[in-house]
């Protein structure tokens, strides 16, 4: 039977220990692996005391233990957590004493979405930290614009629609363009340009939309820039964000005055409907009827008060009329000049809404309100004729009770002299002696007498 052959028989290759194997290999790859770059996801993140991290980095078909060394860790700008898809910088090694193949992390950086994201809350928290996006310090939106401007592309979906749902719920406001990129490297370049322009513009707008149509978070990440950040925050117009959709977050909306979230909702926040306006002409007409009955009560109350203090009809007469007549002439020319007002008032908006070509209805409504306020004028020219008539018939009245009408038919007043108009009234030939001075008034003067006799008459 032949004898089995000695492992040992014929090997004539030189043996290695184990720490030169991997040192060799350690060797090998670091000079055939530099420094590279890899991608994968992070799992098992393990943060040592010392400042090192320890984690492992896969894809579908594959893992990779890595570390990184505290001094590199401390000078990651992201924070980094397990699941999160990341691209390391690093150079291939083993470690000598287990023999462990690993990669040495020199630089770490999320990558995608993942990394947009981050990106985003970490300056979401230093604008708030500045107070960028306070409440307090968002400005009021006018009810009534007057122009505004549109910051967008000019070929996109969201401009169409912000232009064709102003112009059909306001159409006397003025719409401008202010045309610039909304996506790519260089459109927060563009958008801060634009955004400049629009606080340069004479006359100066009402107030501002920036708007772009929905996409990725890539898609959106311009209105996520810091630059564009800074110019919506120093804009002295107002400044209203409709950018993507409902769900759709970005700096911009938090820096914004106010945010729409699409860009036809933006149209309807900034201007008012046609029933606005129609409220608005009713509410114009019924403080118009209310201001002119509110002169009208109390100028009526005043004239019956004038009326009840009357004392002396020759002595009052003149100053009442002259007081009627001005209280009727302030309430003329109040009344005018309120209608004046209303009608200059109605009259720009006509013009306005002519311009435009408002719808029939506005139109009908203001002629009607016109000749409302026509029938009003005439109500009130008919009250101030009537106020003078009564003037008028109230003084002929309290002069035929006078007693000056009396002696203008002859008779006379007789009295004692004293220092009154008419002296102290003699009524009976009892109350007068022989000798006696006596007074007689009659309509164009007094004639002073001495009692010479007295006859008194028999009533019996």
């Amino acid at each position: 039977m032949k004898q089995a052959d000695s492992p040992n028989v014929g090997w004539n290759e030189p043996v290695f220990r184990v720490s030169e194997i991997n040192e060799t290999v350690r060797e090998l790859l670091r000079e055939t692996f530099p420094l590279i770059l890899i991608e994968g996801e992070v799992s098992d993140l393990f943060r040592a005391r010392s400042g090192h991290w320890y984690f492992t980095l896969k894809d579908e078909q594959a893992s990779l233990r890595c570390v990184m060394f505290a001094p590199n860790a401390q000078r990651a700008k992201h924070a980094i957590e397990d699941g999160a898809l990341v691209r390391i910088r690093a150079e291939l090694s083993l470690y000598q004493q287990r023999g462990d193949f690993q990669a040495v992390v020199k630089h770490i950086e999320p990558v995608g979405e993942g990394a947009l994201r981050l990106a985003f809350e970490e300056l979401r928290a230093k604008l708030m930290a500045l107070g960028w996006f306070d409440e307090s310090i968002k400005k009021t939106l006018p009810r009534f614009p007057r122009r505004i401007v549109v910051v967008s592309s000019p070929k996109g979906d969201a401009t169409r629609d912000v232009f064709t749902n102003i112009r059909r719920r306001y159409p006397i406001v003025e719409l401008a363009l202010e045309p610039t990129s909304v996506q790519g490297s260089a459109a927060a370049q563009e958008i801060v340009h634009a955004l400049t322009n629009v606080n340069t513009m004479e006359p100066h707008p009402d107030l501002a939309i920036l708007t772009r149509g929905g996409g990725s978070l890539e898609d959106l990440y311009v209105f996520n820039s810091e630059l564009v950040a800074e110019a919506i925050f120093r804009s002295d117009v107002p400044i209203v964000s409709a950018i993507g959709h409902e769900a759709d977050y970005t700096i911009a909306d938090f820096c914004a005055d106010l945010r729409a979230p699409t860009p036809s909702t933006a149209a309807e926040l900034v201007t008012p409907d046609a029933a606005e306006l129609l409220s608005l002409f009713g509410g114009l007409e019924r403080d118009l009827q209310h201001r002119i009955a509110t002169q009208i009560s109390t100028k009526r109350t005043l004239l019956e008060g004038l009326s009840q203090r009357v004392r002396d009809p020759k002595r009052d007469l003149a100053s009442w009329s002259e007081r009627i007549e001005d209280s009727s002439s302030r309430i003329e020319k109040a009344a005018k000049s309120l209608l004046l007002t209303q009608f200059t008032r109605i009259a720009h908006f006509e013009h306005l809404l002519q311009r435009q070509n408002p719808a029939a209805q506005i139109r009908v409504a203001h002629a009607q309100l016109h000749q409302h306020l026509h029938h009003m004028k005439w109500l009130i020219d008919s009250r101030l004729e009537n106020f003078r008539g009564n003037v008028a018939n109230l003084g002929r009245n309290l002069h035929a009770v006078s007693p000056l009408a009396t002696l203008d038919r002859g008779f006379a007043v007789v009295s004692r002299p004293n220092e009154t108009e008419f002296g102290q009234v003699i009524r009976s030939t009892s109350s007068i002696d022989i000798g006696e001075d006596i007074q007689a008034h009659i309509a164009d003067g007094t004639i002073n007498s001495r009692v010479t006799e007295v006859v008194r008459k028999d009533h019996e």
